[in-house]
């Protein structure tokens, strides 16, 4: 719920059983297989970094717990996160749902994955939400607030901009990797309005 708490793993960075909750704090997963996983992860607060070589956050049953109908989650509800993932980005074996705060992937690395990965719900209700990585894999959520997803073709530190009809500025990020997919919500994205993905300028 608060402090400072840095993770270097062989495996697992974070992981429980049933329910991992950070309600706050500073947290850096440094190097992981997968970063956090638990049956129900849930992000409330704090300030949140992950490195991982496959999923950054993981929500699946674990092979010993009792009740195998249990559906698995992802829940951001604020705070800032951050996933560095050569895998997806955000993997829910069940739902995966983000009411507010602001959540940036950076990856997937690997074609066959997404930044965003869910098995059952995929639902943005609310804060700012990016992705961009490998465009092999995308998905977009089912039901929340306005999004955007264009494939794009972006080189390490290249510029990279998404602005509406009157040009006016939506995000605005330079890409930490080569990708060729961006995912953009926020609460400004509105549905059946025309938006453009501009300004690849390397560095």
């Amino acid at each position: 719920s608060s402090g400072r708490l840095t993770v270097t793993a062989g495996d697992d960075g974070l992981k429980a059983v049933k329910n991992l909750t950070i309600d706050g704090g500073t947290i850096n997963v440094s190097k992981s297989n997968e970063a956090l996983e638990a049956l129900n992860v849930t992000i409330n607060n704090g300030t949140v970094t992950t490195h991982s070589t496959d999923d950054g956050v993981n929500a699946s049953l674990d092979d010993g717990l009792a009740d195998q109908n249990a559906t698995p989650s992802i829940t951001i509800n604020g705070g800032i996160v951050k996933v560095y993932a050569d895998a997806d980005g955000l993997d829910s074996n069940g739902n995966l749902t983000i009411t507010g705060g602001t959540t940036t992937v950076v990856g997937p690395t690997s074609v066959d994955n997404g930044s965003f990965d869910a098995d059952g719900t995929f639902a943005i209700t609310g804060g700012s939400v990016v992705g961009i990585g490998s465009g092999g894999m995308p998905q977009t959520p089912t039901t929340g607030q306005g999004w955007v997803q264009q494939n794009v073709t972006v080189k390490a530190q290249d510029r990279v901009k998404v602005t509406d009809s009157n040009d006016a500025e939506v995000v605005s990020l330079t890409a930490e990797q080569a990708a060729s997919s961006l995912f953009v919500s926020t609460p400004q994205v509105m549905e059946g309005q025309t938006y453009k993905v501009v300004g690849f300028l390397g560095s």
